[in-house]
């Protein structure tokens, strides 16, 4: 079972690792954008908004994040902007290269760059106040992943996740398609967070708490075309808080997590 996580791994790795080394230098040249929200709909980004607000909230347990799966650093970036003192990991050197050029250009400093495997860290005991990590659980070894964290992040400091839920069949119908053209592997389609996730976490963890949005957020479109982005926004944040009976079938979770 291992050995088919690692061959996927591989596969995954050479994908980001080839389109980051691809971006690099039109990366240097091109206008720099400060977080992944700047780029997707207005009815989508409620999540990631929430999940900058809870970060900000927690400030009073300690300034030190360490950011895992960072990818280019769209978000470890915006991390530091906020005025904490940022560890930016990726397993993908490549990306990394990225995430640095995104530093420079939005003028951070209070940020470093490590490669690091989320599933085989090596830091000190203890030594984070808080650990984030969004969009990227479909990547890894569930299990691995929290012994990981808890090693490393102090008792009391916050895991913070932000992740696609994967119970909407519309969802995954649209993750299948991506599967299909080659964005994603099969394994990742397996490791989706559900309900189980949740149900490990609380197992490993002192405290957690879910938070759902986008249950009808495949309206959005439609919405946005005939009535605008604004009104597609409040009716689709209408409609969850009056189904939160139907939370299960959301299109995002933040997870909030005390060690």
């Amino acid at each position: 079972m291992q050995n088919t996580h690692n061959y996927y791994k591989q596969i995954e790795f050479n994908r980001f690792n080839n389109s980051s080394k691809r971006t690099i230098e039109n990366f240097k040249i091109q206008k720099c954008k400060l977080t992944e929200i700047d780029s997707i709909p207005l009815f989508l980004q409620e999540p990631y908004h929430y999940f900058y607000s809870a970060l900000n909230s927690n400030k009073q347990i300690g300034n030190k994040i360490l950011d895992l799966c960072s990818g280019d650093g769209i978000h470890s970036v915006k991390f530091a902007k906020m005025g904490f003192d940022v560890l930016c990991t990726d397993i993908v050197p490549n990306s990394l290269e990225i995430a640095k050029i995104r530093a420079v250009k939005m003028g951070v400093s209070n940020i470093d760059f490590q490669v690091a495997d989320a599933e085989n860290l090596n830091f000190q005991p203890y030594s984070f106040d808080m650990v984030t990590i969004i969009g990227s659980l479909s990547y890894l070894d569930l299990n691995l992943f929290i012994k990981q964290v808890k090693q490393v992040l102090r008792p009391g400091g916050k895991l913070l996740i932000l992740d696609s839920f994967n119970h909407n069949p519309i969802y995954k119908i649209n993750r299948f398609i991506h599967y299909l053209k080659g964005k994603r592997t099969i394994s990742t389609l397996k490791r989706m967070p559900t309900k189980n996730t949740l149900k490990i976490l609380s197992q490993n963890f002192k405290h957690i708490e879910t938070f759902y949005f986008g249950i009808f957020a495949f309206l959005g479109t439609l919405i946005s075309i005939v009535y605008g982005s604004k009104t597609a926004v409040k009716i689709i944040s209408q409609l969850d808080a009056r189904f939160t009976f139907l939370k299960k079938y959301a299109f995002k979770i933040v997870i909030e997590i005390t060690n």
